[in-house]
């Protein structure tokens, strides 16, 4: 995405140059991203007005995506705006039945869910047996119907179910989905981090978008569509869906994990598959090789070397 402001892309030019792998990374995102249209790039620029250096430019795509991206229940944010031309996904229409997964971070709603009698860690005990057990379904619909409550209408991101059998198979899979999905701020350094996998088909998405009046469901991730994260990479717009970078070095671009995002939906105690724990810290990563390798996979995968730049 190259600015129209004189002084935006002087900015990013500027973010560019900081020799730092996570600041480099950050601004290698809006440089390279390809799929941001015309009426949301003037948007964004409206707002970021007089961000002529790094720090202002990153403190605008913030404040973008706190107004316009992360909002409240009775808006709907600018990455499904048919006005704002979405991000296409890909070519042809979606299977209705494909299951699409989530890993869920169930500190907060297990925080807001715990009543001052008791603990987090107990509450999710609690809702572990109730998961296992159809008996006591009532535990989980009052645990769902306030994690509902509590949730914003910002894109989420998810990925195909089939793509994650083999780590689903393990008994460490939350660990390997949150490594494999790329989520480094699932951290558990301060000790065991209660997860759910939650799954639900593409239909689902679609039934509840057109309910609300939303004429696009699902879209591809765009650098616009969360806060300067290095760990967000942008993928090429000759390629379906985003690719999430894993959190180790891969270069296989039969590795490469589709990511998609899609409009908020209401869920369902029967979303809640599995509940688990991340208990591995995320592995000691180089920024700058964890890019450099998955931007060799993603100019594999389009069978040449056109899109990105390797930090050098």
């Amino acid at each position: 995405m190259q600015f129209i402001d004189p002084a935006l892309q002087g900015a990013l030019t500027q973010w560019r140059a900081i020799d730092d792998s996570r600041e480099r990374a950050m601004a290698d995102n809006l440089w390279f991203e390809e799929r941001i249209g015309p009426a949301r790039q003037e948007l964004f620029e409206a707002e970021a007005e007089g961000a002529d250096n790094p720090d202002r430019l990153r403190n605008s795509q913030i404040a973008y995506f706190e107004t316009f991206v992360k909002v409240d229940v009775d808006l709907w944010p600018h990455t499904f705006l048919p006005d704002l031309e979405p991000a296409d996904l890909g070519p042809g229409p979606l299977e209705p039945f494909q299951p699409i997964v989530r890993l869920e971070d169930l500190r907060g709603p297990l925080e807001a869910w715990a009543p001052t009698d008791g603990t987090p860690r107990q509450f999710f005990e609690m809702l572990q047996e109730a998961v296992a057990d159809p008996s006591r379904a009532g535990v989980v619909a009052k645990f769902v119907q306030e994690w509902n409550r509590k949730r914003d209408r910002r894109p989420v991101f998810a990925a195909w179910k089939d793509q994650l059998l083999d780590e689903l198979a393990q008994p460490d899979w939350p660990d390997l989905l949150r490594d494999r999905m790329g989520l480094a701020h699932y951290d558990c350094r301060n000790g065991p981090m209660p997860v759910a996998l939650v799954e639900y088909l593409v239909q689902d998405v679609i039934v509840e978008a057109r309910s609300l009046g939303l004429t696009h469901a699902f879209t591809a991730p765009t650098v616009l569509d969360g806060r300067p994260w290095p760990h967000f990479f942008p993928a090429p717009k000759d390629l379906p869906y985003g690719r999430a970078m894993p959190l180790q070095p891969v270069d296989d671009e039969n590795r490469l994990l589709a990511e998609m995002l899609h409009v908020r939906i209401t869920y369902r105690p029967e979303h809640i598959v599995r509940l688990g724990q991340i208990t591995r810290p995320p592995g000691p990563t180089d920024m700058k090789e964890l890019r450099n390798s998955h931007l060799l996979a993603l100019q594999a995968a389009l069978g040449h070397d056109g899109f990105g730049e390797y930090i050098p």
